[in-house]
C-alpha cells in the first residue's frame, strides 16, 4: 500500500513539474502579452491624436474650400456684372458707329453738292467778265456816239445827252461788275479753301473715326469673349472646389469615425490588458499552488520514508 502511495506521490511530483513548466511558459507569454497590451494604449493614443489632428485639418480644408467656394461665386458675379457692361458699350459703340457713318456719308453728299455749287461760282465770274466786256463795247459805243453828235451840232445836242447818260450807265455797270468780280474772287476762294477743308475732314472721319470705331468695336467684342472664357475658368474651379470640399467633408466624416473606432479600440485593449494582468495574477497564484501542492508531497514523502524502510 505504501508502495502504491509512493508511486502516487512521486506521479504527483512529476506532474506538479510539468504544470510548473506549462504555468511558467504561459506565465512568460501572459507577462509578454500583457506588456504588449499595455504598450498598445500609448500607441492607439498617438494614432488616435493623429487622426483627430487629420480630422481638424479636413474641416480646415473644408472651411478653406468654402470660402474659396464663396470667392468663386462673387467672381462670377462681378463678370457677369462686366459682361452685362461691356455688352451694353458693344451696343452703343454699334449704334454709334452706324450713326457716324450715316452722318458721315450725308455729310459727304453736302460736300459733294457744295462742291457742285462752286460751278455756280464760276459761272458768276464769267457773267461779270461777259458783263464787262459789253460795259466796255457800250462805253465805246456811247464815246462814237458823242463824237457823231458833236459833229451834228444843234441837231445832234439831244443825241449827245443820250450818249453821255449811255456812257455813265456803262461806267456804273463796268464798276459794279468790277465790284462783284472782285467779291466773287474772295467767295470762290473761300469756297474752295471751305472744300478743301471739308475733304480733308471727310478723309479724316473715313479713315480715322470710323476705324477708331471699329478697333473700339472690336476689342470691346474680345474682352466680352476674354470674360466670357474666365467666367468659364471660374465655375469650372467652383466645380472642382465643390468636388473637393465634398471629398474633405467624407473624409472628416470616415476620419470621425476612425477617430470613435480607435478609442473603442483602446478602451478594448486596456479592458484586455487588465484581464491579462488579471490572468498574469491567476498564473501566478497557480504556480504558488502548485508548489505548495508540491512542498505538501515531499513533506508527505517524507514522512512516509520511516515506514517505507519498516515494510
Amino acid at each position: 500500500m505504501l508502495v502504491g502511495i509512493q508511486y502516487d506521490t512521486d506521479q504527483t511530483v512529476k506532474s506538479s513539474k510539468v504544470v510548473d513548466v506549462k504555468i511558467a511558459e504561459s506565465t512568460a507569454h501572459t507577462a509578454s502579452m500583457s506588456e504588449s497590451l499595455n504598450q498598445l494604449p500609448a500607441t492607439m493614443e498617438e494614432l488616435n491624436s493623429t487622426i483627430i489632428e487629420l480630422e481638424h485639418a479636413s474641416i480646415q480644408i473644408e472651411d478653406k474650400a468654402t470660402v474659396m467656394d464663396n470667392v468663386s461665386t462673387g467672381q462670377v458675379e462681378v463678370i457677369d456684372s462686366i459682361t452685362k457692361e461691356t455688352t451694353t458699350l458693344n451696343r452703343h459703340v454699334k449704334h454709334n458707329h452706324e450713326t457716324a457713318h450715316n452722318q458721315i456719308a450725308s455729310m459727304a453728299q453736302t460736300v459733294t453738292d457744295a462742291i457742285g455749287d462752286v460751278a455756280a461760282v464760276k459761272q458768276i465770274d464769267d457773267l461779270t467778265k461777259t458783263i464787262l466786256d459789253i460795259s466796255g463795247q457800250t462805253n465805246l459805243l456811247a464815246l462814237n456816239a458823242s463824237i457823231e453828235a458833236a459833229r451834228a451840232g444843234e441837231a445832234g445836242k439831244g443825241f449827245s445827252v443820250v450818249a453821255s447818260e449811255i456812257r455813265n450807265i456803262a461806267a456804273s455797270t463796268e464798276n459794279t461788275a468790277s465790284h462783284i468780280q472782285t467779291m466773287n474772287g474772295v467767295v470762290n476762294t473761300a469756297v474752295n479753301r471751305l472744300v478743301k477743308e471739308s475733304e480733308a475732314m471727310m478723309d479724316y472721319l473715313k479713315s480715322d473715326v470710323l476705324i477708331d470705331y471699329q478697333h473700339v468695336n472690336k476689342e470691346v467684342t474680345r474682352f466680352t469673349d476674354q470674360m466670357t472664357e474666365l467666367k468659364d475658368v471660374f465655375i469650372d474651379f467652383k466645380q472642382h472646389t465643390n468636388t473637393f470640399k465634398s471629398t474633405s467633408r467624407h473624409m472628416a466624416g470616415s476620419l470621425k469615425q476612425m477617430t470613435e473606432a480607435t478609442e473603442d479600440a483602446v478602451t478594448r485593449v486596456v479592458s484586455s490588458s487588465e484581464s491579462a494582468a488579471a490572468l498574469l495574477e491567476n498564473m501566478e497564484g497557480m504556480r504558488q499552488s502548485s508548489n505548495s501542492q508540491r512542498d505538501i508531497i515531499q513533506r508527505l514523502t517524507m514522512q512516509l520514508a520511516p515506514f517505507k524502510r519498516i515494510e
